[in-house]
């Protein structure tokens, strides 16, 4: 199983995009292909989803809602998430936990270790 690199990919597949009238609606079709072509099917756990390097989903000019983003994913996959931020309970926050942004993850099973 590979972990892919989201702002990596999808900032390598969105550089010419950036004149494009259609926009948003084209860099979240980008991010979905990058997502179903990162599916990596399990004998035992199904369709599993790794993901590391997420930042680049809140800049604000792309307009993906993270919190449906990994819900969304995590409905239909086993999701893993390489978190470079805090994690406390039932919040992920990105960046710091008092200058950065939080992500209720309440509705999530969700292990945590330090790696």
């Amino acid at each position: 199983m590979k972990t892919l690199d989201v702002g990596f990919e999808l900032s390598k597949q969105i550089e010419e995009l950036t004149n494009d009238s259609r926009f948003t609606l084209k860099v979240k079709s980008k991010l979905d292909e990058l997502i179903n072509n990162s599916v990596y099917n399990h004998d035992q756990f199904g369709e599993i989803i790794s993901i590391k390097n997420l930042g680049i989903l809140f800049e604000p000019n792309l307009k993906i809602d993270f919190q449906s983003f990994i819900d969304n994913l995590s409905k239909t996959n086993c999701l893993f998430l390489q978190w470079d931020g805090e994690i406390e309970k039932e919040n992920l926050y990105f960046l710091t936990k008092t200058k950065g942004i939080t992500i209720n993850i309440k509705n999530l099973s969700n292990l945590q270790y330090e790696i």
